[in-house]
């Protein structure tokens, strides 16, 4: 597996959590139910770290504080893609 670990992948299931209101996800809830998918797709994985983790967190959360949610976040993956490459 890649070093990446899929990260649109994961900013997906963190997407979905964010926007479950019926449970309020931990930190520790996150990073279960990334770890679930992860060692669902590749059953040698490690999961992820802490720092990943807490790291895909910051990139999801927008300048007011709150966390870009579907169609918000993914515009900033499409727009941070497209710096990466000019």
């Amino acid at each position: 597996m890649p070093t990446t670990k899929r990260p649109l992948k994961r900013y997906s299931i963190l997407d979905r959590c964010f926007s479950n209101t019926g449970r309020n996800y931990t930190f520790d809830g996150l990073k279960e139910a990334i770890n679930e998918w992860m060692l669902y797709k590749d059953p040698e994985s490690k999961g992820i770290s802490t720092r990943q983790l807490r790291d895909d967190i910051a990139f999801m959360k927008s300048s007011d504080g709150r966390y870009l949610l579907s169609s918000r976040l993914f515009t900033k993956i499409r727009n941070t893609m497209i710096e990466s490459v000019m």
